[in-house]
């Protein structure tokens, strides 16, 4: 009787390229787990996004539909091309917020504070405490 949770005759799971080490029995670390998490990160921004462009869009549909034939005429979009200019617009608003998301993940990548000991004391306050050439009576 074959078990049933090995894989189909001639599929591989796991190559020995792949292989890092063995943490347990039968369980393998994969060299391709790093990648393979920051793929499924970059797969839930992506549905993240998308939906609230399309959100985005639908909102400005809205609000352009509300708005009066005259009013459409003074900012210079046809009642035709609502759907187009909904779409455009919130598209550029989505590649804006993806772009200030990027500039916030990289400036928090280079704030790292100094290490300073929790011991250390100011190197002006030591040398005041141990100066003894000046005297406040002169």
């Amino acid at each position: 009787m074959s078990n049933p949770y090995s894989p189909p005759h001639g599929l591989t799971l796991f190559t020995e390229d792949m292989i890092q080490r063995q943490i347990g029995p039968n369980t393998y670390v994969a060299e391709s787990a790093p990648e393979f998490s920051a793929l499924v990160k970059r797969l839930f921004f992506n549905i993240v996004d998308s939906f609230s462009i399309w959100n985005r869009r639908r909102v400005i549909e809205a609000e352009l539909y509300a708005l009066s034939p005259h009013m459409l005429e003074d900012i210079g979009v046809e009642p035709g091309a609502i759907p187009m200019v909904a779409a455009k617009w919130a598209k550029a608003e989505g590649k804006r917020h993806l772009a200030e998301r990027l500039d916030d993940k990289a400036a928090m990548a280079t704030k790292v504070a100094p290490f300073t000991p929790a011991t250390a004391a100011p190197a002006t306050s030591v040398r005041a405490a141990n100066d003894h050439t000046h005297s406040v009576a002169a």
